[in-house]
């Protein structure tokens, strides 16, 4: 998926040095989308880790025979039983939000088309002129990703503190069901 960078470049073609260019702006988008695909795996992962603590708080809350009866037997025992209970849960709901939010599907640029290579083909007729073309659409679908990943950054930061909150309010919760 391309963002349409097809337009004529920015910027004017410098006399040499066109390929070294072309492939650094190439390796720096290609490296670029790697991290943007680590990202949404570390995403994905910790959603399954907060999933997995729900379930398994959940299953060791279940095995208290009375749930009226939590709260370690210390007075007030039960309300802080119940308070961590509801805010691990709402926690978990914030974090299952932002990660969604993150995972949301954007249009990224990863460098010019075949199809648009295969029209300026014809225009330049020299090929460093071609690879300065390319240099420029990947040099501006990097710099449209770094403004797209802004919000993902920003809601996998809020997610693991979501997940770090929702793993103490649990843990509590499940200490006080006993």
């Amino acid at each position: 998926m391309n963002a349409g960078f097809s337009d004529e470049p920015k910027r004017p073609f410098p006399e040499h040095g066109a390929q070294l260019v072309y492939e650094l702006a190439r390796d720096r988008v290609a490296i670029q989308m790697s991290k943007i695909d680590a990202l949404d795996a570390k995403l994905s992962q910790s959603f399954g880790l907060a999933t997995a603590i729900v379930a398994l708080a959940i299953a060791a809350i279940s095995i208290q025979a009375d749930p009226a009866e939590v709260g370690l037997g210390i007075p007030g025992g039960s309300a802080v039983f119940w308070a961590f209970l509801g805010t691990g849960v709402v926690t978990y709901f914030a974090f299952a939000t932002w990660s969604i939010s993150a995972y949301w599907v954007k249009v990224w640029g990863y460098g010019p088309t075949l199809r648009e290579a295969w029209g300026y083909s014809r225009k330049y007729s020299d090929p460093d002129q071609m690879y300065w073309w390319a240099a420029d659409v990947y040099t501006r679908a990097f710099d449209e990703n770094e403004k797209a990943a802004e919000p993902k950054v920003r809601a996998a930061k809020w997610g693991s503190i979501f997940l770090v909150s929702e793993l103490t309010a649990l843990a509590i919760s499940i200490l006080f069901s006993f």
